[in-house]
This record gives structure tokens, C-alpha cells and sequence, in this order.
């Protein structure tokens, strides 16, 4: 535990860039301001502490449990049972025109993200690529679009941050 606590300082005074990959769940955190995870086969991140990314894991999953619940799949046995008795119509919901339109928003926000990541992915291959380093203007004009589509995605998770 003392060496945890040391390695911890150390890192908290470290001013460069590392990565963790950890099971201990007191340092990670600690140390971590970032999350990366693995969801449906893709590498997602997360830009908050472990804390904050479990309850944040937590919402969701409470949400998409009441999702599972307000719209269950038809069972073999209610399909038979529709058969027998006649349908009876329920009264539609009202549905409340803000929770409508920031769910659209929602949608919206995580399909801009989705774009945005991929050009933000293009441009780090074109960064990577030896050959523009030997054209400066080649090379400033990829940087301010790496920056443009960073700053934008920055901005677009915080929304989509709020929105959730």
C-alpha cells in the first residue's frame, strides 16, 4: 500500500503523458483523468476520473434497463394470446416535446462525434505518414485540421456529456 501511495505522488508530479493499465481500482483512481474502454469491439473514451466513469457506466445501464422495461420484446405466449382475445387499443402516451427534442439532439450530437472521430482518425494517419514532414505547408495545413476536428470533438462530447 505504501508503494501504491508513492507511485501515485511520483505520477501526480509527473508532467508528461502515461498510460495505466491497472486492476487496482484505488490507484487507477487516482491517477487516471481519462477512460478508455472497449465497447462493442471499438476502443471508447471517457474524459473523467474511474469514479465518474462508473456512475456514468451506472446511468446507462439503469437507462437501458428502463428502456428494456417500457418497451419489452412480444413473447411466444402473448403472441398467442393476441390470437384468442380481440387487441385492446391503450391511449398513447404523451410524450413531452423537450424529452423529444433533446433525445434528436442526443442522437444528432453522437453522430457528429462519430464523424468527427473518424476525420480526427484520417488526419492522425496523415500525421503519421513520414512524407508530410517534408512539406511544411502540406504539414500546417493537416496540423490546423487535426486541431479544428479536435477542438470540435472536445466540444461535441462536453454536449453530448450534458445531454446524457
Amino acid at each position: 500500500m505504501q508503494s501504491v501511495n508513492i507511485l501515485i505522488q511520483a505520477l501526480e508530479q509527473y508532467e508528461g503523458t502515461y498510460i495505466v493499465i491497472s486492476h487496482d481500482r484505488f490507484f487507477v483512481e487516482n491517477v487516471a483523468n481519462k477512460i478508455w474502454f472497449i465497447e462493442d469491439y471499438q476502443l471508447k473514451e471517457y474524459p473523467g476520473t474511474y469514479s465518474e466513469f462508473e456512475q456514468w457506466q451506472e446511468d446507462r445501464d439503469k437507462a437501458a434497463k428502463k428502456a428494456a422495461l417500457i418497451a419489452p420484446a412480444p413473447s411466444a405466449k402473448a403472441t398467442s394470446n393476441q390470437k384468442s382475445a380481440p387487441a385492446k387499443a391503450e391511449p398513447a402516451k404523451p410524450t413531452s416535446n423537450g424529452s423529444a427534442k433533446s433525445s434528436r439532439e442526443l442522437q444528432e450530437v453522437e453522430s457528429r462525434i462519430t464523424t468527427l472521430e473518424k476525420e480526427l482518425a484520417q488526419y492522425e494517419a496523415q500525421l503519421a505518414d513520414p512524407d508530410i514532414y517534408s512539406n511544411a505547408a502540406q504539414l500546417k495545413d493537416a496540423t490546423l485540421k487535426f486541431e479544428q476536428v479536435q477542438k470540435e470533438l472536445t466540444a461535441q462530447t462536453k454536449r453530448w456529456e450534458e445531454l446524457v
